[in-house]
């Protein structure tokens, strides 16, 4: 029986020894010097961070190939017609074919995205979720990047193994707070050149009743002209990241604490979302996810962040906002979902809700509605 038990033993251990040798370090090392290059093009074209660093690493054997180490090639992209730039020549699917030289990895990762983004047969990839990799994976075989029959397997088995899923969550994250900053700036820019008008109209309607003006109209309009060119450029430089929601420490208790059935945490300022995912030992694309895909990896300013998935309804039936904040925060207040709130309030997710605005935690009834 001793002997049984000690070959189970023996067993076990081979096989966590096994799982351990599947994780290659140097594979590792490929994802931490590349990750952010791939987060970055995703943002800028929409290639999934986790397709392109398993793409990465596949072609370019984790940066350890010929083509990766003698061109920066990082994608096994042949010249094509088109292509004008350096070359480097290498036996493939025939002898001593061309393929793309490239100064850096940088330029080897953007030409990767181009390469996919501009050509037609690639075009269906870009209409899929960023987020479905097992799909992107099969139709770029579908598609004919490459002639390997187990192609997809292999780049989902590279995601999977790895977890790549994360940074295409991430990059969703940062796409979504630049966005919003932008389209932050841009109703600031309407707001004062709306202004500026009614200034300037008030103005001529002012001289036209027969009252006497200080400066001339010409002179009036050209004075708002400049203030309206400076206020857009204080625009421009103050442009901050979306707002995360700022509570006072002593508002939330310590550890972990309950917000509409949710389990949630008060975190301060400055801590990285990977250590709270470590630390309350959860996936950090689950992180991500119970938390709306609003919070930057970085927290910029004390905030709650759920360790659950949020309810779809509150438990009371509406909000009234005592100050002015985002329609994400009333999320995070109440602990109801942001794309639920966006629905039956009719709201983007970055819209600012104004104080006394109420907002639903439920879908109203008609009788609700009634009620003011």
């Amino acid at each position: 029986m001793k002997q049984i038990k000690y070959w189970f033993l023996i067993l076990g251990l081979c096989t966590v020894q096994l799982l351990y040798a599947q994780i290659n370090p140097r594979v590792v090392t490929y994802i931490e010097q590349y990750k952010e290059l791939a987060m970055q093009e995703m943002i800028r074209t929409g290639v999934p961070a986790s397709i392109k660093l398993a793409q990465g690493i596949l072609e370019s054997q984790f940066g350890e190939s010929e083509l990766a180490i003698k061109a920066n090639n990082h994608f096994g992209i042949k010249c094509k017609t088109e292509w004008t730039g350096g070359r480097i020549f290498k036996d493939d699917d025939a002898k001593n074919e061309c393929f793309r030289a490239y100064e850096d990895a940088m330029a080897s990762y953007q030409d990767h995205s181009n390469f996919l983004k501009t050509r037609p047969h690639y075009a269906f990839l870009f209409q899929l979720d960023p987020t479905d990799y097992q799909a992107w994976a099969h139709g770029l075989k579908k598609a004919g990047y490459a002639t390997l029959p187990t192609y997809p397997q292999r780049l989902i088995k590279v995601i999977e193994d790895y977890n790549l899923q994360t940074f295409t969550l991430l990059a969703l994250s940062r796409k979504q707070q630049s966005d919003f900053a932008k389209n932050e700036s841009r109703v600031e820019t309407k707001q004062a050149e709306s202004q500026a008008l009614k200034q300037v109209i008030e103005t001529k309607e002012t001289k036209e009743e027969g009252e006497e003006l200080e400066e001339e109209p010409e002179e009036q309009e050209t004075q708002v002209v400049e203030e309206l060119k400076a206020t857009q450029q204080h625009n421009t430089s103050t442009t901050s990241s979306p707002r995360v929601i700022e509570e006072k420490k002593s508002n939330y208790p310590s550890g972990i604490f309950v917000i509409n059935h949710a389990r949630v945490v008060f975190i301060e300022a400055g801590t990285s979302l990977l250590s709270v995912a470590k630390q309350y030992d959860i996936a950090m694309a689950k992180l991500i996810e119970f938390n709306d895909y609003q919070l930057p990896e970085i927290l910029e300013k004390d905030c709650l962040v759920f360790l659950e998935k949020k309810l779809k309804k509150g438990s009371v039936e509406t909000y009234v906002a005592d100050e002015s904040c985002s329609l994400f925060e009333v999320a995070q207040k109440t602990g109801v979902r942001l794309d639920v709130l966006s629905e039956i309030n009719k709201k983007q997710a970055t819209t600012q809700v104004r104080v006394g605005e109420k907002i639903w935690l439920r879908a109203p009834s008609e009788k609700s509605k009634s009620v003011k």
